[in-house]
This record gives structure tokens, sequence and C-alpha cells, in this order.
């Protein structure tokens, strides 16, 4: 016969367990903004062991699942401070928006290579991004956020709709609408002619009152008659 163990009267919630917070978080990772290209899945891992690193993995037709972010990029977007999906696919390269400085990156799809800015460093984020394929270019929600000079104090940050080119090795940003206090889901029609996207002004939350608008692109890129049925 083993020695009996005396037992211990604890208060309540100092009990010790073998269960630690830590490895409960490591058996939860996070999952969102999925979407597919081609033939495979993509979508967003977060990483609780890995401070909250948010790893953009892909499932190819085989069953093959691969990180395509290496260490320390992490997918995130901070416009209008939630973010939202920020990545996108085109032909072999990957396009997000990273987390620490808030520029765009590309990446190929082997997971491989390290990625390269696209942007510059600057108070601009980026959110929502699309592929226009017949202007070879992105398309995204850009919020810049300055600050006065007076006070070095911050201002209300400027919402609008931008461009950016998948053909130069410097890209500008170009500025395609404004004049809303916030923009969000910019899309282009199956035609490649048109583009919607919805916006909304202070003081109302999106789900309060927000418009539908949709522009023509012209030849050039740029965007003409915006229009809304929504009022």
């Amino acid at each position: 016969m083993g020695k009996s163990v005396a037992k211990k009267q604890k208060p309540f919630g100092s009990w010790p367990s073998p269960i630690s917070a830590e490895l409960i978080t490591r058996a939860a990772p996070g999952l969102n903004c999925l979407q597919a290209y081609g033939d495979s899945l993509y979508w967003v891992e977060s990483r609780p062991w890995e401070a909250g690193r948010n790893v953009i993995m892909c499932r190819r037709p085989d069953g093959s699942i691969k990180d395509l972010l290496p260490k320390p990029y992490s997918h995130s977007s901070r416009v209008h401070e939630y973010g939202g999906m920020a990545y996108v696919i085109s032909g072999d390269s990957l396009y997000f928006v990273n987390a620490s400085d808030q520029r765009i990156y590309k990446t190929d799809l082997s997971g491989e290579s390290e990625p390269r800015p696209i942007t510059g460093l600057s108070l601009q984020r980026f959110a929502d991004l699309i592929i226009d394929s017949k202007n070879q270019r992105l398309i995204a929600v850009c919020e810049e956020h300055a600050k006065t000079a007076a006070d070095s104090g911050e201002l209300e940050p400027e919402n609008y709709l931008v461009s950016v080119s998948l053909n130069s090795d410097n890209p500008s940003v170009i500025k395609l609408q404004s004049g809303a206090d916030f923009y969000a889901y910019p899309r282009i029609s199956p035609d490649q002619t048109t583009l919607c996207w919805i916006q909304w002004q202070h003081p109302n939350m999106p789900w309060d009152c927000t418009q539908l608008w949709q522009a023509i692109i012209n030849a050039d890129g740029s965007l003409s008659d915006a229009t809304t049925g929504c009022w």
C-alpha cells in the first residue's frame, strides 16, 4: 500500500491546475478572412503563442497547408481602428498589409521569398485591397493620419479610395475618390467598367446610415459620374 497524501484546503480560485491560460490559447488559434483563388483556399490564422501574429495560410488542391508569411510579418490593418481583410492574390503574387508599419507588401505564393514593400513609410493605412486587372493596379481604402504643426496633436484622419500600380518598382499612391468621412468594400464589376463602394459620414456608425455608390472607370483609370441610389 502506498503512503496516502494529506489533503489540504485552499481558498476558492487558488487551486493548482495543470491547465494554464497559455495552454488553452495555444490550442485555439483564431481563423478569419477566408477567400478562394483558383483551386486554393486562403485564410488568416491568429496565433496567440506568437504574440498574436496573423499568418496568411494556403490550402492547396492536394490538401497540403502552408504558411505564406515568414516571421516577423503579420497581416493586420488599422483602418477604422478595426481593420478587416487586408490581403489579395493576383497571379503568383500575394499583396498584404503588414501590422507593424501598415505598408502594403508583395510576396510570392510559395511562401519562400522575403516580402518587399510596395508603398513607402508614411502616415497612411490601407485596407480592403482588391485587384483591378484591366488597369494592373490595386484599389484600396486609405486612411491618412496627420499631425498639426502647432501642437503636434492629431487631426481627424482622412479617408479615401486609392490605386497602387502593380507594374512599378516604386508605385505612387493615387487618390481616386474622396469627400466622405469613411469608405469601405470597393468592388469592381465583372466587365471591369465600374467601381462600387460603401461610404458614410460622421456622426453615423456604419450600421446607422451608409450609402452604396458606383462610378465609371475611365480609360486612364480615373473615376467619373459617381452616383448613389441611397439617401
